[in-house]
C-alpha cells in the first residue's frame, strides 16, 4: 500500500510541472505519480464559464474520480504515491469556497457534505502528507495566461483570492501532516519546488534517509 503525497495550491502553481518532473526523477524507492484527472471532468469547461450552474456538478464528478484515483493509489505496490490535490482539499478547499461565494445552493451543499461524509469515513482518502505551493495570486494567474488552457480563460483574480483564502485557513484539514511553502521558502522554478515535495516525502519512508 503506497503512502500518499498530495500537492497542492490554487490554479497555477505549476503543481501539474512538479509533479512531471517528479515522475522522471529518479529515487532510491519505488513510486507512482498521477495528475489531476482535469480533462476527464465533462463540466470544467461550462464551470469557468457559468459556476453557480456547473459548481455542484463539478464537484460531484471530481469527487467521484479522485476516489477511484485514491482506491488505486492505497492499493499500489509502490513505496510512494504522488498527486495533485485530494477528496480534502475538493471538500475543505472547493466545496467551501463554492458554498460561501454563492456559486452553490444551501441544498446543494447540504447534498454535498452528506455523501462527502460518508465516504470521507475511509481513512485512505486523507493524504499522508499535504505540500501547499503558495506562490500566490499574481504569480498563479500570470501561469495561466501564459499556458493558455482555452477553459480556463473565464479565471478572475478574485476566484483566485477567495480559493487562496480557504487553502490556507482550512490547511490543517487538507492531510494528515501540512506543509505551506511560500514566499523565501518556496523556489522560483518547477525543479525547485519538485526537490521541495521529495524532501517531504522521505518523511514517509525512513529506510531512504541513509541515500541521501
Amino acid at each position: 500500500m503506497s503512502k500518499i503525497v498530495s500537492v497542492d495550491g490554487i490554479i497555477g502553481q505549476g503543481k501539474s510541472t512538479v509533479l512531471n518532473i517528479i515522475k522522471n526523477t529518479p529515487t532510491p524507492y519505488s513510486k507512482i505519480v498521477l495528475l489531476e484527472p482535469f480533462e476527464s471532468n465533462l463540466f470544467l469547461p461550462e464551470f469557468y464559464k457559468d459556476p453557480s450552474r456547473w459548481a455542484y456538478s463539478t464537484q460531484c464528478f471530481f469527487f467521484m474520480l479522485r476516489y477511484r484515483q485514491y482506491l488505486y493509489m492505497r492499493s499500489a505496490p509502490e513505496d510512494v504515491a504522488f498527486c495533485e490535490r485530494s477528496a480534502m482539499s475538493d471538500k475543505y478547499t472547493f466545496g467551501d469556497m463554492l458554498f460561501d461565494s454563492g456559486y452553490m445552493t444551501e441544498e446543494e451543499y447540504k447534498s454535498y457534505i452528506m455523501w462527502f461524509s460518508w465516504f470521507s469515513t475511509w481513512e485512505g482518502l486523507n493524504p499522508d502528507i499535504t505540500v501547499i505551493l503558495d506562490g500566490g495570486v499574481e504569480e498563479a494567474m500570470e501561469f495561466i495566461k501564459k499556458r493558455n488552457r482555452p477553459m480556463e480563460k473565464d479565471i478572475t483574480a478574485e476566484y483566485q483570492t477567495a480559493l487562496r483564502e480557504k487553502t490556507i485557513n482550512n490547511r490543517n484539514y487538507l492531510g494528515k501532516q501540512v506543509f505551506v511553502r511560500s514566499g523565501a521558502n518556496l523556489p522560483k522554478s518547477p525543479e525547485g519546488r519538485a526537490e521541495v515535495v521529495l524532501d517531504y516525502a522521505k518523511m514517509l519512508v525512513p529506510k531512504i534517509a541513509c541515500y541521501y
